[in-house]
Formats: structure tokens, sequence, C-alpha cells
């Protein structure tokens, strides 16, 4: 059976994997912000339809990171609030 220091541990360390996924969640929606900002100059005064829907697609995908990074920082909030309740 683990010891509440094992635990704290672990929860310390789930918490650190957390927060690198954040980072580079960030670092993922940067490098998509760009590839937004290619496109979209690339079809300027245009309307080209399958850029016009990758750019769309794009968007989406950064909507859905920034989901996922809140939903990362919720569990980042529960594991530190378990913590410092043992």
């Amino acid at each position: 059976m683990a010891t509440i220091g094992d635990i704290k541990a672990g929860l310390v360390h789930g918490k650190s994997e957390a927060d690198k996924a954040l980072t580079q969640l960030a670092g993922v929606t940067a490098q998509v912000d760009m590839a937004i900002a290619v496109l979209q100059a690339l079809v300027a005064g245009t309307r080209q339809p399958a850029v016009m829907g990758a750019i769309g697609k794009l968007t989406a995908a950064k909507q859905n990171f920034t989901e996922g990074a809140g939903l990362i920082q919720a569990a980042i909030a529960q594991t530190e609030k378990y913590n410092a309740a043992l």
C-alpha cells in the first residue's frame, strides 16, 4: 500500500507532466497560428475554397487545443487541491 508521501510525490509528478503538456500545447497552438497566417496571406484578396477550408479546420483545431488546455488546467487544480488536503 502506498504511503501518503508516495501519493504526494505521485501527485507532484503528475502535475509536472501536465505542466509540460500545457507548455507543449502552447507551442502547438502558436505553430497553428503561424500556419493560419501563412495560408491567409496566400489567399489574400481571393476566396479559394480549398485553402479557406484548410484555414477553417486549423481554426477548429486551435479551439480544441484551447479547450484541452482548460481541461488540463482544471485537472492540475484538482490535483493540487487533493495534495493540499493530504
